[in-house]
C-alpha cells in the first residue's frame, strides 16, 4: 500500500496517522486483517504497540509472535501485523520520551475481502 509517487494517490484503504512528541497515546482504531505500522522522524523514546479488547478501556502491550517481547520503536522502522478478531483496537504509545517528535502510520489495504473489513 502506500503512495507509489509523491503527490499521488493513496492506494491504502485506510489510514491512520499522527505524530507524538510527548509521553502519551496516540488515536485508535479497531483492525481485522492484516495490517501495517510504520514510525519515523527524529526521536529519542520509545513507542509501544498496544491493543484493546473493551473498546479502549484496558490497553495492552503487543506481544510479537516469533521473539516473545513487546512490540516497541526506539528508532524509526515499520512492521506488517495481523488480528483474527474482530473489534480488537490498536494504538501506539509513547511510553518512554525525551526528546523530538515521531511520526506513526497504521494503514490496511483495500483488498482485505468482506471477512477482514474493519468494523
Amino acid at each position: 500500500m502506500g503512495i507509489f509517487a509523491t503527490g499521488g494517490i493513496e492506494q491504502a484503504g485506510y489510514v491512520l496517522t499522527g505524530a507524538l512528541s510527548s509521553a502519551v497515546a496516540g488515536a485508535q482504531a479497531p483492525l481485522l486483517g492484516d495490517f501495517n505500522i510504520a514510525v519515523w522522524g527524529t526521536f529519542v523514546g520509545t513507542l509501544t504497540l498496544e491493543n484493546s479488547y473493551d473498546a479502549g478501556t484496558t490497553w495492552i502491550p503487543v506481544i510479537n509472535k516469533h521473539t516473545g517481547n513487546n512490540i516497541t520503536w526506539t528508532t524509526p522502522g515499520a512492521l506488517q501485523e495481523d488480528e483474527v478478531e474482530a473489534g480488537v483496537y490498536y494504538r501506539l504509545r509513547m511510553t518512554a520520551f525525551t526528546s523530538g517528535t515521531a511520526n506513526w502510520r497504521i494503514s490496511q489495504g483495500m483488498n482485505t475481502g468482506d471477512h477482514r473489513r474493519l468494523t
